[in-house]
């Protein structure tokens, strides 16, 4: 079996036990290099590479820290990546690692020639880990509940998770929510008082992903909506105002942030403060129904 390789060789590297030429090793805090494997962090970690020469421990030999390595024994598949092998000491494999416990570390990826690799060791994705029978690595997300574990396929990077129950876990990715248009509307009831309404505007969407299919596609938004529960002219953050509470008579309902809602007002009641925002006359267009 012939190894040669281009690239970064450091020689004089002092083996910390028996190491064939091919073979995966990793630098140990004893300043040995020992075989690498992906069945534990310990023995996958920090610094790595790929032995030239066969050696005892004790004996020393070339390693390529970086770079093209052939050997005449590998037959890879072409453009696939290789992996650290948790089966096998110093092995690699294009089999992706799985299993509680084993680390999953891309170390290379197979040239054209099937015999060849280009050795660049990615970070450590640290152990794997199982919940409830379900294998998954550092920086997998994780949904559903107990007894029924599922991993959230990867998404558009700028996308934002939703809930979602027609898809399986409930979850799914949405592109993010722009910023919308805000406004602040002041408004005269018919009692005088000035109304404070805070407003939010939806801009056209259309349904999608909603547990009533007959609400999907259908075209909604283009409009403006109060921003927070109404609540009386006169309404603090302590006090919801000095109005009757359920009897608003001709004063208006504002739209506040951080006040008390107007409480304990019926339907009745609550159709009526809102007409009387149209102020003075009560300048309102229809019947609130």
């Amino acid at each position: 079996m012939a190894v040669t390789a281009a690239g970064v060789i450091i020689s004089e590297q002092t083996y910390g036990e028996k190491i064939d030429a091919g073979q995966n090793v990793y630098l140990k805090s004893d300043g040995k290099w020992y075989r690498a494997r992906a069945s534990s962090v310990v023995t996958s970690a920090g610094d790595l590479a790929i032995a030239l020469d066969s050696g005892v421990a004790g004996g020393k030999g070339r390693l390529v820290k970086l770079g093209y390595v052939n050997n005449t024994a590998w037959s890879w598949t072409p453009g696939a990546p290789l992996y650290l092998s948790a089966a096998t000491a110093g092995g690699l494999t294009q089999t992706r690692p799985t299993g509680a416990g084993n680390v999953v570390r891309e170390v290379a990826t197979v040239a054209s020639d099937p015999s060849t690799i280009y050795f660049d060791p990615s970070p450590s994705s640290g152990p794997l880990a199982t919940v409830e029978g379900l294998t998954a690595e550092k920086g997998d997300l994780i949904i559903g509940q107990a007894g029924a574990w599922a991993k959230l396929p990867a998404g558009d990077p700028w996308a934002e998770i939703h809930p979602n129950p027609t898809v399986a876990g409930g979850l799914a990715w949405r592109p993010t929510v722009p910023d919308l248009l805000n406004r602040v509307v002041y408004e005269t009831d018919e009692a005088g008082n000035t109304l404070e309404i805070h407003q939010v505007y939806i801009p056209p969407f259309r349904g999608d992903g909603l547990p009533d299919a007959n609400l999907n596609g259908v075209l909604f938004g283009d409009v403006w909506f109060d921003k927070y529960l109404a609540c009386q002219p006169d309404a603090s953050n302590v006090s919801s105002g000095s109005v009757s509470p359920n009897n608003p008579g001709t004063n208006g309902a504002a739209s506040k942030p951080h006040v008390v809602p107007w409480t304990d007002i019926n339907w009745g009641n609550a159709k009526q403060a809102i007409e009387n925002r149209g102020g003075a006359a009560n300048r309102k267009s229809g019947t609130c129904t």
